[in-house]
């Protein structure tokens, strides 16, 4: 009868593993993220090509997450820009030939905007939006074959959505 208990205890544990590991999670922001999301902030806006600023600063998710905050207005610019997870409450827009306007794990909250004749958002494994616009020939593109999450829970999102 032990013998029994111990390998169903055993048992419920595994399937426990397995359905952690089947759903992954997002990951958290870290320590070192906001100083890495200030120093690409302050690059980006040094070389973007446009006109405008973007500002990080940190903050709180929904969840009462420690997260880098970007906020700010950048028109016509001509490169993108690459953050650890953030939540994006910024406007830019420009065109980047072919590259992203924003790289990242985001968060993407009301007020935000996201226009490009190109790629608006590539995503590296976790995105959500809450609301802004995103405009883009293709709006959000991730190619991790691993998995993405993605959640869409409000805002305009106009253009192609690619997952491979």
């Amino acid at each position: 009868m032990k013998k029994l208990t111990s390998i169903l205890l055993a048992l419920c544990m595994m399937s426990a593993l397995v359905l952690v590991g089947a759903f992954p999670t997002k990951a958290l922001a870290t320590e070192g993220d906001y100083g890495a999301n200030l120093a690409a902030v302050e690059e980006f806006n040094k070389t973007h090509g446009g006109t405008g600023k973007l500002f990080a600063e940190l903050g709180f998710n929904e969840e009462g997450q420690e997260i880098t905050i970007i906020t700010g207005e950048v028109t016509g610019a001509t490169k993108g820009i690459s953050l650890l997870y953030v939540a994006w409450k910024a406007k830019l827009s420009g065109s980047t030939a072919g590259e992203a306007l924003v790289k990242g794990d985001i968060e993407i909250m009301p007020g935000a905007e996201i226009r490009t004749d190109g790629r608006a958002i590539e995503v590296y494994n976790y995105l959500r939006v809450n609301g802004g616009i995103i405009t883009a020939t293709e709006a959000i593109y991730s190619d991790d074959t691993d998995y993405s999450i993605i959640f869409i829970g409000g805002g305009v999102i106009t253009g192609d959505i690619y997952i491979k």
